[in-house]
């Protein structure tokens, strides 16, 4: 099992997944505070981390020659992971 691809791959995916979210969160002028039921922020909450942890999960199935179903599977929950910790760190540092 390739164990750097796998953490690698992941972290990358979450980064870029939070620097998404940032980005629009900028660009479109959101709170998320006050608009914490709406639909678009729900949209725009979770689309780029699945998208990023698909994509993780695509990168690592096809660079592994072996065990390629467990590692992609595992690639995109560690995505997944990674992005809710960041975010929650990210909370937890702005109060």
């Amino acid at each position: 099992m390739r164990w750097k691809l796998l953490f690698v791959a992941s972290l990358l995916a979450a980064v870029a997944a939070v620097g998404t979210v940032f980005l629009l969160d900028r660009l479109l002028g959101l709170d998320l505070g006050r608009h914490s039921g709406s639909p678009a922020v729900l949209l725009y909450l979770v689309l780029p981390p699945l998208a990023t942890a698909a994509a993780a999960a695509v990168f690592v199935y096809r660079h592994n020659a072996r065990r390629r179903a467990l590692q992609a599977a595992g690639a995109a929950l560690l995505s997944l992971a990674f992005y809710c910790a960041i975010l929650l760190a990210r909370d937890a540092f702005n109060r």
